[in-house]
């Protein structure tokens, strides 16, 4: 457990060791829950309304699967453009 002192207008400091397990940089997002039985401060990643679409579950799942695929070697080469939309458009 890690015990930190609330400070002038109220702030805490997060010690280090919390800030490097968890990965939290200056400027960061900190949400603030309040329970029956206390504070809880949880890392809080903002996500451009332009970029939404692709954090959502379907895409990511997508993601994985081409990653997958991609490690498999099952993806195709080619050497220009005329190449490319040829192979393109000869796929099934």
């Amino acid at each position: 457990m890690i015990t930190t002192k609330v400070s002038e207008k109220y702030r805490i400091t997060l010690p280090p060791e919390a800030r490097q397990k968890l990965h939290i940089e200056v400027g960061d997002f900190i949400e603030v829950r309040v329970t029956d039985t206390g504070i809880v401060l949880m890392p809080k990643r903002l996500i451009d309304s332009s970029q939404v679409w692709f954090w959502s579950k379907e895409w990511q799942q997508a993601e994985k699967e081409v990653e997958a695929e991609y490690k498999s070697g099952k993806y195709k080469t080619a050497k220009n453009v005329k190449e490319f939309l040829t192979e393109l458009h000869h796929e099934d």
